[in-house]
């Protein structure tokens, strides 16, 4: 069992966000993958499911999160119905703006699925204070995974602060790469103005090591309309 070639943690490395993710269903167990086998069944009883579409899904981000030592996390490959990708109108603290389901009726999104026992979802939640574990209907929005459609329940993080939309536009915007998001801000004058000169990683690296800046763009996204709701359809 040999370290897989993981990519750099978003957390430490904020321009590489959402990180990397394996081309294969795995087990992680501390900072290592393994592949899972085809008998998962057992391997899967009783947990419970939640899709990851950001920095949850890069192993490197869930090794930082539970430590070398946590107990193993089967991870499988899935496709999200109903949903797209947008980004969420707030930095989070490493410096870069995470990503956030938004509804698209007949939209596909490729996801990945971890599950979890209780007490790993409980110390995911404790990550993500951006964000709320939902459950999710899935006659809404299939999860299909291996070709088959999930027939049980399962949830999803949903942003607290809706999604983020370029001035003029009507929808949020789809979720890219940070290079790209930054650069579209960058040409806003109020972001300059606030953020100061430089790229995209001297940009983050500022806004890192600012609460009270990250603070400031939140609130100059709302106050200039470039946030609207991200749709889910509830209950």
């Amino acid at each position: 069992m040999t370290k897989a070639p993981l990519a750099p943690d978003p957390r430490s490395h904020p321009a590489s966000y959402p990180g990397g993710r394996p081309a294969f269903d795995y087990l992680l167990r501390g900072e290592r993958v393994h592949p899972l086998p085809d008998d998962r069944a057992l391997l899967l009883s009783g947990r419970q499911a939640v899709v990851a579409f950001g920095s949850n899904a890069a192993p490197t981000r869930l090794a930082a999160k539970f430590g070398r030592t946590a107990a193993g996390i089967p991870v499988t490959r899935a496709r999200l119905h109903g949903f797209s990708v947008g980004h969420s109108p707030h930095v989070s603290v490493p410096g870069y703006v995470p990503w956030v389901l938004v509804d698209e009726p007949g939209s596909v999104v490729d996801v990945a699925v971890l599950w979890l026992d209780e007490a790993q979802r409980t110390r995911l939640d404790v990550t993500e204070p951006n964000y709320d574990l939902v459950p999710i209907d899935a006659a809404r929005y299939p999860l299909v995974v291996d070709a088959i459609e999930v027939g049980f329940g399962y949830a999803a993080y949903r942003g607290r602060w809706g999604a983020l939309r370029w001035p003029g536009e009507h929808r949020p915007t789809p979720a890219t790469s940070q290079v790209e998001l930054f650069t579209g801000l960058g040409r806003l004058r109020w972001f300059r103005e606030l953020i100061g000169p430089g790229g995209l990683v001297e940009r983050q690296r500022r806004l890192a090591g600012d609460a009270g800046l990250r603070d400031r763009v939140r609130d100059e996204l709302v106050a200039r309309a470039m946030v609207v709701p991200d749709g889910w359809a509830t209950g």
